[in-house]
């Protein structure tokens, strides 16, 4: 993706504007990324398994015959995601957990729990990593 398509660095939107829609790309950035096939590798070991899943009523069940409930990505949704994911890894990694935790859905307190901090401080360190995207989004 180019700088100058990149929807949030449109001049003159203000900052609190700005880091609103960066919340919903990477929110949106999250969805493609759930939405996205996982291989047997992309599993961790403890659940990946060779045998095929079983059907309650009518036995085993084929793969080739199993429904996707995720919807399907389209290419430049893909795109987009894979753009805001190179720069969101240029973050600290402290930051980034939270800006992906986030971004995949996580709730607050869910983060407190798994982080140890308040939701407060949570909350200030989403926001400068935030500020620091934009940053990053401008000079890239």
């Amino acid at each position: 993706m180019k700088l100058a398509s990149s929807p949030i660095l449109a001049d003159g939107i203000s900052a609190i504007n700005k880091t609103d829609k960066l919340k919903q790309i990477l929110r949106q950035m999250g969805k493609t990324l759930s939405a996205l096939p996982l291989t047997q590798l992309d599993k961790p070991m403890s659940v990946r398994a060779s045998w095929p899943d079983y059907n309650q009523k009518g036995g085993m069940v084929s793969s080739a015959y199993r429904r996707s409930s995720k919807p399907i990505s389209s290419a430049k949704d893909i795109s987009d995601a894979e753009y805001w994911l190179s720069v969101v890894s240029k973050l600290d990694i402290p930051s980034r957990r939270i800006v992906m935790a986030r971004a995949m859905g996580i709730t607050w307190r869910r983060l407190e729990e798994m982080d140890g901090r308040s939701h407060t401080t949570l909350r200030k360190v989403e926001e400068a990593a935030l500020q620091e995207i934009l940053m990053l989004a401008k000079t890239k």
